[in-house]
C-alpha cells in the first residue's frame, strides 16, 4: 500500500489499492469502457463512409445524367448531428458483455481503425450507400418521374429516400456493433438509454420527413407508403449480409 517514493516517481502506474479484487474489478472496467468506444468509433466511421460513398456516386450520375444531388447539406448534417449522435453516445452505458477479463490482454501498438476494421467500415459503408443510393434512383422510376425535369418536390422526396436508408441501415449497423452475437440476443435488450436514443433518431427521422416546418428547413418531403416498404427491403438486406458475414467470421 505504501511504496516508497522512489519506486511512486519511476513507476509508470501506481496502485491506490493493492486489493486484488480492485485490481480485477479495474481491469474488467477498463476493457468495458474500451470496447463501447470502440463501437462508436466504428460506427461514426461506418456513416461517414457511406455518406462518402453516396456522395461520390451522386457526383459521378450528375455529371453524366444530370441528376439531381442524392443529399443535401442538411440531410447530411441531419445524420450526422441528429440521428446517429444519441445512440453513439448512449453506447457508453452499455455493460460488460461475457468475461471480458478472460480475453488476452490488448497489444498497446493495436489500433481501433486496424486493416480488419477499416475494410469492415469501408464494406459496411460501401453497403449502405448502395442501398440508399439505389432507393433514390428507383423513386423516379417508381413514380414514373424524369429526375432531370424532376419538380423540387419530387427531388426533395426523392433526397428523403436517401436520408431515411442511410439512417435506418446506420442504426441497424450501430445496434449489431453492440453485441459480438450481433442484432437476435438477449443483450441487445439491455442499456434502455440506448433504446431511448433510437427511439429520438426514428422521431427526429419522421420530423424531418413529415412535419412542414422542419421538412421545408432540410429541404426533404413526404413519401408514400410503398416507399417505406423499400426501405423496409433494403433494411432487411443489410442485416441478413451483415449477420451472414458476422457467421462466417465466427466460423473462420
Amino acid at each position: 500500500i505504501t511504496g516508497t517514493d522512489v519506486a511512486k516517481e519511476a513507476s509508470e502506474i501506481v496502485l491506490l489499492d493493492d486489493s486484488f479484487f480492485f485490481f480485477f474489478a479495474s481491469v474488467r472496467e477498463g476493457r468495458t469502457i474500451f470496447a463501447n468506444i470502440k463501437k462508436g468509433v466504428l460506427s461514426c466511421f461506418t456513416s461517414n463512409m457511406a455518406e462518402m460513398f453516396i456522395n461520390l456516386i451522386s457526383l459521378t450520375l450528375f455529371a453524366l445524367l444530370g441528376m439531381p444531388l442524392a443529399l443535401n447539406v442538411l440531410q447530411i448534417l441531419a445524420v450526422d448531428l441528429l440521428a446517429e449522435v444519441f445512440p453513439i453516445a448512449a453506447l457508453g452505458a452499455d455493460k460488460e458483455e461475457g468475461e471480458t477479463i478472460n480475453e488476452r490482454p490488448r497489444q498497446l501498438n493495436e489500433h481501433i481503425l486496424n486493416k480488419r476494421n477499416t475494410l469492415g467500415v469501408m464494406f459496411t459503408g460501401f453497403l449502405i450507400g448502395i442501398l440508399a443510393i439505389s432507393n433514390y434512383v428507383l423513386y423516379f422510376v417508381r413514380h414514373d418521374i424524369d429526375p432531370i425535369t424532376a419538380s423540387v418536390g419530387a427531388v426533395a422526396s426523392a433526397t428523403t429516400m436517401t436520408y431515411i436508408t442511410l439512417v435506418i441501415c446506420q442504426l441497424l449497423n450501430i445496434i449489431q456493433r453492440r453485441s459480438v452475437n450481433g442484432i437476435f440476443t438477449r443483450y441487445q435488450l439491455q442499456n434502455y438509454r440506448f433504446w431511448l436514443a433510437v427511439t429520438l433518431s426514428i422521431g427526429i427521422v419522421f420530423a424531418i420527413t413529415y412535419v412542414p416546418a422542419v421538412s421545408y428547413f432540410f429541404n426533404s418531403g413526404p413519401i408514400q407508403a410503398i416507399d417505406w416498404l423499400f426501405i423496409l427491403i433494403s433494411a432487411i438486406i443489410f442485416v441478413t449480409m451483415k449477420e451472414s458475414i458476422r457467421h462466417l467470421q465466427k466460423k473462420s
